[in-house]
């Protein structure tokens, strides 16, 4: 999961710097690592506080209406405002970019998939449930009970 500097990465290699130089104006949304006291955090949580930069942002270029682009899970949040926004009829989003982001993922679709079992996804929200969030390195490793499907979607057996 990839924060907002990825973008900026070096001078000479950098969109901001690219867009800047093109006469935009940027904001950026960089989330700190949550700790267990964000545990009832859900995607509603996040989408509340995207509204309010949006929010902020607009009060600060004046404008009625902005562009907006999400990368990884900053996709699935964007996803997630574009939706309520949508449902509201609310228009201050004019244009949406996503990069890098899976909204509709399958087991089937990626070698990610290998690693995903009903048990491994319990036992991942277990986890979650006992520690109060999933961290990256949670989610990075495979879970104990690890069962690599094969390509006719069958549980390959493993020991645990």
């Amino acid at each position: 999961i990839n924060k907002f500097y990825v973008l900026d990465l070096t001078p000479d290699r950098s969109m901001f710097r690219y867009l800047l130089s093109q006469g935009y104006q940027l904001f950026a949304i960089s989330w700190r690592n949550p700790g267990k006291e964000h545990a009832s955090w859900g995607l509603e949580a996040y989408v509340r506080e995207i509204i309010k930069a949006v929010d902020a942002t607009l009060a600060i270029t004046k404008q009625k209406s902005l562009n907006v682009s999400g990368a990884c899970s900053g996709g699935i949040t964007q996803a997630m405002l574009l939706s309520y926004l949508a449902a509201k009829k609310d228009t201050r989003v004019n244009a949406a970019t996503f990069m890098v982001c899976v909204l509709d993922a399958r087991p089937e679709d990626s070698e990610v998939g290998a690693f995903i079992s009903p048990r491994s996804i319990k036992l991942a929200k277990a986890r979650s449930k006992q520690k109060g969030i999933l961290t990256g390195q949670d989610s990075a490793a495979p879970s104990p009970g690890y069962a690599p499907t094969t390509s006719s979607g069958t549980t390959a057996s493993t020991t645990t």
